[in-house]
């Protein structure tokens, strides 16, 4: 199965969690299997996946990395993404994010071929 991006891979695990407790269950103890057997996509070894499962008294809220000067993009590598595309997007997801790459639906910035940046707050 081809996905396009990583919502479209979490809303297809989701439904088929939602139908199938068989899958549900195999999805909570061993998500990186299922996600290989399911979607084709082999994520990094050193990248830590879990699958939490909501209920009315337990809820989740999951934030985003925190922007940090190791996660922040150079200035050259700013200036190729603005445009809405870049030569090296490969390497510039690899300086954000390491262990994604650009044909990864599942990357953890949520991104194929581009790399989502922080909104400005002022201009």
């Amino acid at each position: 199965m081809t996905v396009k991006s990583r919502k479209e891979a979490e809303d297809l695990l989701r439904s088929k969690a939602q139908t199938d407790e068989g899958f549900r269950k195999k999805l909570i103890a061993d998500p990186k299997k299922v996600i290989a057997s399911e979607l084709g996509i082999e994520l990094p070894a050193n990248m830590k996946l879990t699958v939490l499962e909501e209920s009315t008294s337990n809820v989740f809220l999951v934030l985003p990395p925190a922007a940090t000067a190791p996660g922040e993009l150079a200035d050259s590598a700013l200036d190729a993404v603005a445009g809405g595309a870049a030569k090296n997007a490969g390497k510039i997801m690899q300086s954000v994010v390491p262990g994604a790459s650009v044909g990864n639906p599942l990357n953890p910035a949520g991104q194929i071929g581009s790399t989502k940046l922080p909104e400005s707050g002022g201009a």
